[in-house]
Formats: C-alpha cells, structure tokens, sequence
C-alpha cells in the first residue's frame, strides 16, 4: 500500500461524511494530499467542526449540505463541487441509515426514504460523478456497504436491501466504466465503532440493564475472531488504499472488512 501524499489534485467527495466512517475517510484523503468535498445533511455544527480538522491536513477543503436521498440535492452538491474544483475525481458513497421495525410492520414511506438514501444515492451520485471521469478517463468510486447485505439483518430490511443492491450496482459499474479506466469497487463494513454501529446496543442496553460497553464486548466475543469491533479509521485506509494507483488492477470487488464476522458466523461466501 502507498504512503504519502499519493492524492495531491485530486478532488474527493465523501457523501455523509462530517461524522463515524465517513469523517474517518475524508481525514484519511486530506492527509494524503488530496481536496476533500465534505457532505451533510443536517447538524451544521457537527460538520463544520469536521470541516476544521479536516483543513489541518489541506485547507483547501469543504463543506457542502445536501440531502443525497434527493435527487435534486445530489445535483446540487455537484454543481457546487464542479464549480469550485471543476468535477470529482475519486467518488466514496457512505451516506447511509438503519432504522429498526420488523418486516411486517415496516412503514412503506419509511422503507421508500431508506432506500433513496442508502441505495439510490449511490446511482444518482456515481452517475454524476462518473460524467467528469469519462472525460478524463481516469476515476475511482469507492461504495461503502455492510455484511448486513450479505447476511441480512432482522429489522433491517430496508438496510440489508440496500446494502445488497450496492453490491450488485458496484459490479454493473465496474463492467461498464471500466474502458474509462474508472475502477469501482465495494468495502462491507462489519459493526464498526460509530452513533450508528453502536444504536442497536443503546436499545438493548436498557432491557438487559447492562452498560453498552459490555454489550459490544460479549458481541464482540461472540462473533468475531479478533474480539472487538472495528474502529473507524480501518475502513478508511481501504478506501483510500482503493483509490491509489497501485489499486489500479482491482475493480469490481467487495472487500469485506469484519473482523472474520462472517467466517465466525458459518456464512463464508
């Protein structure tokens, strides 16, 4: 893997990105050179201190709002974007959201909502993006899923749906794009250390009547082989690690990053 700054004039955009995973890559790239488009859709607050240490690292990034489960607001946010840095060399889809109900009980304008965010965000994004690339016939798009679109997850449906579905647009993309030598690849995060990860746990922690941490540690336990979750920043330097040139000659894969979640759980794919 490259070290340095291997991203000097590119231009990244890190869809949900001011906080957890998404804050981690952002930091990753402006550490390694490159301009970082930073995206929200709300807490300005949070953002715009993401967005200052952000610019410890290359101050010419920043910051723009926009709602990438509308499609309006996706055009938006590239608008901005090409207007400041001219397009988006390297494209990290991470906005994502899980919101918990069984199957059977799960409301049709909610699952609609989820959907756009974790799933058609990806299309309306990469298609934008993917224009600029063909242009320059160079590019990279790098999509953040989970192994809950490979093995499921119980009241999750909307999530694990869209999560799948990302795998198989990210091998649609790699096929048709790859004569623009744009490579498009996936990374499944396993349970990861953020507000989002750890929610399941604040619900159970309750009806167990045991503190979070001792939760996430018996999981841990249970159903990894390294014994704890993930940490932000080890789902960042694969991404980064797939932007690189050196990367160049992988496209089309999932790199699934769980800390042997899956092998643990019999389900080896």
């Amino acid at each position: 893997m490259s070290i340095g700054r291997g991203f000097d004039g590119k231009t990244v955009l890190v869809t949900g990105s001011t906080r957890g995973i998404g804050k981690a890559i952002a930091i990753e790239f402006a550490k390694r050179g490159a301009n970082v488009v930073l995206n929200y859709r709300k807490k300005k607050d949070i953002a715009e201190d993401t967005l200052k240490e952000v610019r410890k690292f290359n101050k010419d990034a920043i910051l723009v709002q926009a709602d990438v489960g509308r499609k309006e607001d996706v055009n938006r946010l590239f608008d901005e974007v090409e207007g400041v840095f001219g397009g988006v060399d390297i494209l990290v889809n991470n906005a994502g959201l899980g919101i918990s109900y069984p199957f059977l009980k799960y409301p049709d304008d909610l699952w609609e909502r989820l959907i756009n965010i974790n799933l058609n965000s990806v299309y309306w994004c990469s298609k934008r993006a993917a224009k600029y690339m063909v242009r320059r016939r160079w590019g990279r798009i790098i999509n953040v899923t989970s192994v809950a679109g490979i093995l499921g997850m119980s009241t999750l449906a909307p999530y694990s749906a869209a999560k799948a579905g990302i795998i198989g647009l990210t091998k649609v993309m790699a096929i048709e794009l790859s004569p623009y030598n744009i490579t498009v690849n996936a990374v499944a995060a396993g349970l990861v250390e953020t507000k989002l990860g750890l929610s399941m746990f604040e619900v159970l922690s309750k009806a167990a009547h045991k503190p979070v941490s001792e939760l996430v540690g018996e999981w841990a336990r249970d159903h990894t082989l390294i014994g704890r979750i993930l940490k932000p920043y080890e789902i960042a330097r694969v991404v980064t690690f797939l932007a690189d040139e050196d990367s160049s000659g992988i496209t089309g894969q999932v790199f699934i990053v769980d800390g042997g979640q899956l092998i643990v759980e019999g389900r080896i794919i």
